[in-house]
């Protein structure tokens, strides 16, 4: 379903899917060690629970979309909401 969604209707991807195996594993790493310097940097700024928690939102938004088989953004926009919710009330 998310594969239909993301490749086939928005043709978000479809670059990627035409690249050859080579091209997709340097985009991979390049795109895990962007994500790594940023953690690095997230944990050198704020401090490593800072990034645990951003850390664990990550993991929970991921398991959330795969399960339901919905987008990861609505996700993290819903996660949000319903955190808001809870630390404003119905007032935010």
């Amino acid at each position: 379903m998310v594969e239909n969604i993301h490749l086939k209707q928005r043709t978000t991807g479809l670059t990627f899917v035409l690249k050859s195996r080579e091209a997709k594993d340097r985009r991979i790493e390049s795109q895990f060690k962007n994500t790594l310097n940023e953690l690095l940097g997230d944990a050198s700024r704020y401090g490593s629970e800072i990034v645990l928690r951003k850390l664990i939102m990550s993991q929970i938004a991921l398991e959330l979309a795969q399960n339901l088989g919905i987008d990861i953004s609505c996700i993290h926009r819903r996660i949000v909401l319903l955190y808001e919710k809870e630390r404003y009330g119905n007032s935010y």
